[in-house]
């Protein structure tokens, strides 16, 4: 018969740091993320603002509503890319980060080989974490900028200038949700 053991803060924080969406959910993946998102989705909307000839009193409205679903869609897209990377990431770069630690600690006979795996693992996943997200922003705001401009002038060009601004940057913003979604 196998005992339960009980699990100590220690190493339910442990586990935590560890988890999928630790990197994700902090403060400053997420400040990044929308200060991202806002960088892709302003110039497009200054670009429909300026061939469009929009009268910034009359179109406000539009261009909030516009800005607001681009940078939400922007957003859960980074989140879920980062989501989907991160593992993929971890598995190719664990051998090198570990040959890199083992030969920084080689001369230290004080640290135990649990001591140095634990080591390794916290670089993999600190390393990971930020190159997925860097990926995640990457591939999305090119996607989200091509797929846009694409609606904009070929699927949508006919259309008034409010709504094509609002249908493009939309549109975009749900297809990069939707790519970024598939595994």
């Amino acid at each position: 018969m196998v005992k339960a053991t009980k699990i100590t803060k220690e190493d339910e924080l442990l586990l935590q740091s560890f988890s999928s969406s630790a990197a994700i959910n902090s403060t400053s993946t997420s400040a990044l993320f929308f200060v991202m998102a806002t960088c892709a989705v302003l110039p497009l909307l200054y670009l429909f603002y300026g061939i469009n000839q929009m009268d910034i009193y009359e179109s406000g409205i539009i261009l909030g509503v516009s800005a607001i679903a681009g940078i939400y869609s922007l957003i859960f897209s980074y989140k879920q890319m980062t989501q989907n990377q991160k593992p993929k990431i971890e598995r190719l770069r664990q051998e090198a980060i570990a040959r890199d630690i083992c030969r920084e600690l080689a001369d230290d006979k004080k640290i135990s080989k649990k001591e140095k795996d634990d080591r390794v693992l916290f670089k993999v996943n600190e390393h990971a974490a930020k190159e997925s997200a860097a990926w995640a922003i990457f591939y999305n705001n090119a996607l989200f900028t091509a797929v846009c401009l694409f609606f904009a002038f070929f699927v949508f060009g006919s259309l008034s200038g409010n709504i094509n601004c609002v249908v493009s940057i939309v549109g975009a913003g749900g297809v990069v949700a939707l790519f970024s979604t598939s595994k």
